[in-house]
């Protein structure tokens, strides 16, 4: 009950069960291409996302500041050379989403950080670093 301690109102409904899972093994699937899974243990052991307090106002940030970087970085480590422009449309520790604009059409592509970041701290540097480095490219 310490863990969900709005349940203690629903334990006197004849519907109502509290299951605890001892998870095994967890699979997930988040688009095409984009699948893994964990052990139990790597589950149990997982950190939340240090970036994620930040990445709202990073994506808006980058979105509203940085479109020219955004651009450069899908055409240059996106796999689309031919990008007219990039949205950012979100952000963790490993790296930026983006939905891209081509003559081809909208495509969705993942740049990654060089290095996990550590902390949201890092998240300003990580990104102008591949900023820079997509502009000089």
């Amino acid at each position: 009950m310490n863990a969900v301690p709005a349940a203690r109102f629903y334990l006197d409904f004849s519907d109502f069960t509290l299951w605890v899972l001892e998870v095994q093994r967890v699979r997930w699937v988040g688009g095409y291409g984009r699948m893994d899974s964990a052990t139990g243990e790597q589950y149990a052991a997982a950190e939340p996302d240090p970036v994620a307090p930040a990445a709202a106002r990073a994506v808006a940030h980058l979105n509203a500041d940085h479109a020219d970087a955004l651009t450069a970085m899908a055409r240059a480590f996106g796999g689309h050379p031919d990008t007219d422009t990039a949205v950012c449309t979100g952000v963790d520790r490993y790296g930026l989403d983006l939905r891209v604009h081509t003559p081809r059409g909208v495509a969705y592509t993942r740049v990654g950080f060089p290095a996990r970041l550590e902390s949201a701290d890092q998240l300003r540097s990580a990104t102008a670093d591949l900023a820079r480095t997509a502009q000089a490219r």
